[in-house]
């Protein structure tokens, strides 16, 4: 299984390159068919089930993260509660509201036309605006901002992650709070089964193993803004760029309340769809004040045995290689998740 925001002791001697060269086979299929894994609940549910509504659409973007790692060894004096800590805070610039909007309208759309291919009736969002328990439900916002929580840990602050829905839809659900009790009243009212769709899109990735290798430089020409052959979107630090589909996104099909006898289903990533290639360039932005106790902390670790550091990095990306990179493991991810359901005569 991937493992999406690998650091390890990765982070303590840091990787020489942060994504691949430019040199990388254009838009190159990795393992798809040992990778395209998904988790199907009840999904038999929805045979004969043509007709359906999509209630919510949501695709959250991870625009800040953070993770630690801690590295304990004999060499590190001689006691046994002698270790070394790492901590990288890493941050994604230069994407703005409108290219995210545009990436969750371009996926909503894949999305629907899949499931007509799939023999499915996507009925008019209209008729939901119009209906008075649909009416009731909480509408969030948009752009969204869910509670801070990163991929492995809480973070103190807010807005390191941003969450959108189509044009023209409500966002009621996102990744983080997936209760649907409400849209499950609305199935049974409808009589017809409601969907939810919620996908994270992460922008860093530190395994060897991908879906894709994308060269951003030859598959999006920016005329006379595109990079040189010879530009390096990488930089000397330890943050490897790749835009990802993380595990855990799901379909969710409502068709009642619930309970023992509940015909409810979902479809969930069990790995995340990677597109690994440089989409801009990565910076350390550590602070003067962080680098000043990195080297006190340096310092006392030769007599305590214990030291740690804190890395800043962020990643200015070029708006459309990052708009065609997400949209790529977006198309995939939609891809995996549609695939898993009957198909409808």
């Amino acid at each position: 299984m991937k493992a999406p925001f690998l650091f390890a002791l990765g982070l303590l001697t840091a990787f020489s390159t942060g994504c691949v060269s430019n040199n990388s086979t254009q838009q190159t299929l990795v393992k798809s068919s040992e990778n395209a894994r998904v988790t199907t609940d009840d999904i038999d549910k929805l045979v004969n089930k043509k007709a359906v509504y999509i209630g919510n659409f949501g695709v959250t973007f991870v625009v800040q993260d953070s993770s630690s790692s801690k590295a304990e060894s004999p060499m590190i004096r001689h006691n046994s509660g002698d270790y070394a800590k790492a901590h990288l805070v890493a941050k994604l610039s230069g994407v703005s509201d409108n290219t995210f909007q545009a990436i969750t309208d371009q996926a909503y759309n894949t999305f629907v036309k899949d499931l007509e291919k799939k023999g499915y009736q996507v009925k008019n969002y209209a008729d939901l605006q119009t209906n008075s328990l649909f009416k009731t439900m909480t509408k969030l916002s948009t752009p969204h901002f869910p509670s801070p929580q990163g991929l492995f840990q809480k973070m103190k602050g807010s807005k390191n992650m941003i969450a959108f829905a189509p044009s023209n839809m409500s966002l009621i659900y996102n990744f983080d709070a997936p209760y649907l009790g409400k849209f499950g009243e609305l199935a049974e009212q409808l009589k017809t089964p409601v969907l939810s769709v919620n996908y994270k899109v992460h922008f860093a990735y530190f395994d060897k193993d991908a879906d894709y290798k994308v060269d951003y430089i030859e598959s999006v020409p920016l005329g006379s803004k595109s990079p040189q052959k010879t530009a390096n979107l990488s930089a000397s630090v330890s943050l490897g760029q790749g835009i990802q589909v993380v595990s855990g996104s799901k379909l969710i099909v409502m068709q009642d309340n619930g309970g023992t006898f509940n015909r409810n289903s979902s479809v969930t990533l069990k790995d995340p769809v990677v597109a690994i290639g440089a989409y801009g360039r990565n910076k350390d932005t550590t602070s003067d004040a962080t680098k000043a106790a990195n080297a006190l902390s340096s310092a006392l670790g030769m007599f305590s045995g214990r030291s740690s550091s804190t890395t800043e990095i962020s990643i200015t990306a070029e708006p459309k290689y990052y708009e065609f990179g997400a949209n790529k493991v977006l198309n995939e991810a939609t891809n995996r998740l549609v695939k898993a359901l009957p198909m409808q005569n």
